[in-house]
């Protein structure tokens, strides 16, 4: 048993099912007061358990990351806005920060109480996929790819636990999420809509033009036809994927993808932003509202409701794509840090595997391989 005298990483869990704040015991015990409750006067009721969010990369042997927090939002209470007290997050990291390389990368503890283990387990899970971030790979979706596994429901679990179900646990990418059909419409109208705000010049209109003039009507409205625009997107494995759109009016699109697995007819979409990263889309078939992040690259992060994020780079003018550094020799480390070591000297041949650099960051090291022969 380990005995020291502070408080352990895992203490929320004891404070939620006691109902106690032993952080204020420590101030208590600092000014020589007693604590308050004795051993046997302590009350346990329910069960709670703790997660700890890591920018970290679960496809890659858990590798640390480090880097800016683009777009964070933690689970919120889904009925009201009131904050859920079953749910608790312990962070010291808000929305636009670095998270270093000279810190553990621990973004947050997420911390929830429920009447069972089962009922904690549910509240997890519900938390976990109301938890958003944009900027840093991340082990959320691995935490609840581990709360859905049997042996951890039936409480099965010992310290080898991801080794021994590391088939099931890994069996998809998490941080490597490719797009489906509905991810490319969805993408291609937050483009259409992210672009028109960008853009909109309707309060200059208005204050300029006679409301009786042609011109004052800000619709799609054309004599002969409707626009006609395409437009390409690219996902993380450079696939590539070209989508038709028709401007209807402001709002409304007919949008078909070309060609290809996702291949459809035209589908016409009414869409409306309710905030700068909140889209409410409608078909004729479904209403939804769709949780996006779009960055300084064009790279619109679309966030599942099931967990995870897509994300599709939208083609500019003169855009290479990675490709273009893929087919190079140089050799890019997955984080910063300090070099310990070269394994190889000017003038080798490099072979596809090859250990080129031992590479030391936040008290770890790694090794680090050449992706190619060059």
């Amino acid at each position: 048993m380990e005995m020291n005298t502070r408080l352990q990483v895992e203490h929320p869990i004891s404070e939620e099912i006691t109902g106690q704040d032993f952080v204020e015991w420590q101030f208590r015990v600092a000014r020589d007061e007693k604590l308050p409750l004795r051993q046997d006067q302590l009350k346990i009721n329910g069960h709670a358990l703790e997660a700890r969010v890591y920018a970290e990369d679960p496809d890659n042997n858990f590798l640390p990351q480090s880097g800016k927090i683009y777009y964070l939002r933690e689970p919120r209470n889904r009925d009201s806005d009131i904050p859920d007290p079953h749910v608790r997050v312990d962070t010291g990291v808000r929305e636009g920060d670095e998270v270093s390389i000279f810190f553990d990368p621990m973004i947050s503890k997420l911390i929830v109480h429920g009447a069972d283990r089962h009922d904690a387990i549910t509240k997890m899970h519900r938390a976990l996929l109301d938890y958003k971030i944009v900027g840093l790979r991340n082990n959320i979706s691995f935490l609840l790819k581990v709360l859905e596994e049997k042996a951890y429901i039936e409480n099965n679990v010992d310290t080898d636990f991801i080794q021994k179900y590391k088939e099931s646990l890994f069996a998809k990418p998490f941080t490597l999420i490719l797009p489906v059909k509905k991810d490319i419409l969805s993408t291609a109208l937050i483009e259409l809509m992210t672009e028109k705000r960008k853009t909109d010049v309707k309060t200059q209109l208005v204050r300029s033009i006679s409301k009786g003039s042609p011109w004052y009507i800000q619709d799609a409205f054309r004599v002969n036809y409707n626009y006609t625009r395409q437009i390409k997107l690219i996902d993380q494995k450079d696939n590539s994927y070209e989508v038709e759109i028709r401007y209807i009016s402001q709002n409304e699109f007919d949008i078909r993808i070309v060609d290809g697995e996702f291949k459809t007819d035209f589908i016409r979409f009414s869409c409306k932003l309710l905030s700068n990263n909140l889209l409410e889309i409608e078909s004729s078939t479904e209403k939804k509202i769709v949780e996006f992040y779009v960055d300084s690259e064009s790279r619109v992060h679309t966030m599942r409701k099931e967990g995870g994020n897509v994300v599709l780079k939208v083609m500019v003018d003169n855009f290479e794509g990675d490709a273009a550094v893929s087919s190079s020799n140089m050799i890019v480390s997955p984080m910063p840090g300090k070099i310990v070591k070269l394994f190889m000297k000017k003038g080798d041949k490099v072979k596809k595997g090859q250990q080129i650099i031992s590479l030391e960051s936040m008290k770890m090291e790694y090794l680090i391989k050449a992706e190619r022969d060059c």
